[in-house]
């Protein structure tokens, strides 16, 4: 659920290429996050430095899937937020927890293959913000 954007007329897509390699925006959105070459760290959003041994990060792709750890359905919520809409963690294969909001979460349960997917995540002043989610992946049954 996600009724979010009914009331605006703006969107704000800014905050994509900072989660997303901008080249899958159109097709298969990929979140993109950095890898420490030296001892192997993976981060997400991407940063600079390592926060482990403070080498120089490398940009690199991650996967596109992962299993739904928890979720809930909020009923009620801050500004920008229009109730109900479900939040939750997504443990990706890289290593990652993501907390993030879901969409198509009719039939959702813990462990569930979720995919992530672009949407509006937020509403600030009528502009539609726009940022990862994740939504049940296709063909998990």
């Amino acid at each position: 659920m996600n009724s979010t954007e009914s009331n605006t007329t703006d969107v704000d897509e800014s905050r994509l290429e900072k989660y997303f390699d901008p080249d899958t925006l159109d097709t298969e959105p990929t979140l993109v996050g950095s890898e420490c070459p030296e001892c192997g760290t993976i981060q997400f959003p991407s940063r600079e430095r390592c926060p482990e041994c403070f080498e120089t990060m490398q940009r690199r792709a991650l996967s596109r899937t992962g299993t739904l750890y928890t979720y809930a359905t909020v009923g009620m919520g801050p500004s920008g937020f229009s109730p109900p809409y479900t939040i939750g963690y997504v443990d990706l294969p890289d290593g990652i927890r993501l907390f993030t909001t879901i969409t198509d979460d009719e039939e959702l349960e813990i462990g569930r293959e979720m995919e992530v997917t672009t949407g509006t995540v937020s509403v600030d002043d009528g502009v539609a913000i726009k940022g990862y989610q994740f939504r049940p992946a296709e063909g998990d049954v």
